[in-house]
């Protein structure tokens, strides 16, 4: 399946060439259904004939050597579509592009200068992965949606070591400043805790570009933090 860059790519290859661009939907389930596409695909392709039928002979004929071309490729469905949908790009010399889609595509055949990728492009809105990270200072949680559907996949905690501040000899004398010659226990404590929610924002967010892969995207929500942290990287949002 062509991601989003070659898909613009392709589109603009063929933006002179007449192309036979067909959908095909494989969802149905029931076994009396499965073939369905191959109906609806047909009456598409006379609506196609018909609405050709004042062309010139030289349009119509090429048009009938890409549904040649279309038919061959149809011979490796015997039974349904192996999955929910199925693209394909027919020019009159060759197939220039054929694809098992993970989404249901409405079955359809369009005759057009150019390819029809309108429906293409929704599919791809499905199967990019779109990665969240949602995180207070404690705890980050990593959430994939692929498919249609939300997972959660990790959840990464901060830890970071307090230090019980020493006072000078065995015990404080009333009005003891523990911050008159260094930091404060409390002082400590917060940085230790500032450090670690740095470290575990940095590894969320390496964790999720990974998961995310090279065009997926990423979310980041919660404390402003997160997106200060994923701010470097291209493809997140807040």
């Amino acid at each position: 399946m062509l991601n989003f860059p070659q898909l613009v790519a392709f589109a603009h290859s063929l933006r002179d060439t007449r192309v036979l661009t067909v959908y095909l939907d494989g969802t149905a389930t029931d076994p009396a259904q499965q073939r369905s596409w191959r109906v609806r695909l047909d009456q598409s392709l006379v609506n196609l004939r018909t609405w050709l039928s004042g062309s010139d002979k030289s349009e119509r004929e090429e048009f009938e050597q890409c549904v040649r071309i279309l038919e061959k490729e149809l011979e490796a469905f015997k039974e349904n579509l192996p999955m929910p949908g199925w693209a394909a790009f027919i020019a009159s010399d060759r197939v220039h592009e054929a694809a098992l889609l993970p989404v249901e595509m409405p079955t359809q055949a369009v005759w057009s200068t150019g390819p029809s990728v309108a429906p293409y492009m929704r599919a791809l809105k499905e199967v990019r992965p779109v990665v969240l990270v949602h995180a207070d200072s404690t705890k980050a949680d990593v959430h994939r949606y692929y498919l249609g559907k939300l997972e959660h996949v990790t959840t990464l905690r901060t830890y970071h070591a307090v230090m019980k501040p020493s006072h000078m000899g065995d015990a404080p004398r009333v009005g003891f400043h523990g911050g008159t010659r260094g930091d404060t226990g409390h002082d400590e404590a917060q940085r230790s805790l500032l450090a670690g929610t740095k470290r575990m924002l940095s590894d969320a967010v390496e964790r999720a570009l990974r998961i995310a892969g090279a065009d997926g995207w990423m979310v980041t929500g919660g404390i402003p933090q997160v997106s200060r942290s994923s701010r470097a990287h291209k493809r997140v949002t807040s």
